[in-house]
């Protein structure tokens, strides 16, 4: 069976392990390019875009592709939508990872805003912005910025900094690096330090960074959270396992 996996998270991570463990399968694993040095998941591996719909449709009819798991980011929704329509193109199946949101409990002040100005927007005067949203949040706050208005600090988390006309230059975002263990802990003593004010992030769900939340939660910060995307179409899984699961059922 030959398998394309579009990947970038950590449950792709867990479905390339299980792959590497099965001697029936042929498996390419895809990521967009945005790390420098990307782990070695025993895959074959295959960095940068498709060319759309089009070009993802001639590459999986032109690889004998099986079948295509979209392990992707919940936000990543032009791939996650590109692979469901080239798969339907090229009359194979495709199985997509649809982890659960997050959700607020009493004790959470979480803001859900539609796009990224209008979150932005909710960020008084003077506040104390610790960003965790990206590329495509820094470059969101950057224009932003450009357009609007001047008068926060951000604090920005990413795993690469953007490059080219998209780095911020005046030092009014400040980009800083994961803590050593994501920890609830660590995340509070970094935004007592920062003097942080407000939390901007994606409902990304999963276990990896919830810990900002449980820190804002603690030091009783207002999260200003943009909202999901809609999902692809089904089907759909919560988790690795069951994706894993739904692929040796297709045997």
């Amino acid at each position: 069976m030959k398998i394309l996996l579009l990947g970038g998270t950590s449950e792709a991570r867990e479905i390339a392990k299980a792959l590497c463990e099965r001697g029936d399968i042929d498996a390419t694993l895809s990521l967009a390019g945005v790390t420098e040095n990307p782990s070695d998941f025993g895959l074959k591996l295959r960095l940068g875009g498709f060319g759309g719909v089009k070009g993802l449709a001639e590459y999986l009819g032109r690889e004998r592709v099986d079948v295509v798991i979209d392990a992707t980011h919940p936000y990543a929704n032009t791939i996650s939508a590109n692979a469901g329509f080239a798969a339907e193109i090229a009359k194979i199946k495709r199985l997509a990872l649809w982890r659960p949101s997050w959700i607020a409990d009493a004790k959470d002040d979480w803001r859900l805003c539609s796009t990224w100005d209008g979150l932005f927007a909710d960020i008084p005067d003077g506040g104390r912005l610790f960003l965790s949203g990206g590329q495509d949040g820094i470059n969101a706050l950057i224009q932003y910025k450009t357009r609007f208005r001047t008068d926060f600090k951000t604090w920005a988390r990413a795993m690469m900094p953007p490059d080219g006309a998209n780095r911020p230059s005046d030092g009014d975002i400040i980009l800083i690096q994961s803590p050593p263990k994501d920890s609830a802990a660590a995340e509070a003593a970094l935004f007592t330090e920062l003097g942080i004010t407000h939390i901007a992030c994606k409902n990304s769900g999963g276990r990896i960074s919830y810990a900002k939340l449980m820190a804002a939660q603690q030091l009783k910060l207002p999260v200003l959270m943009l909202d999901r995307p809609p999902p692809p179409p089904p089907p759909l899984f919560d988790d690795a396992a069951a994706v894993i699961d739904a692929l040796n059922l297709h045997q």
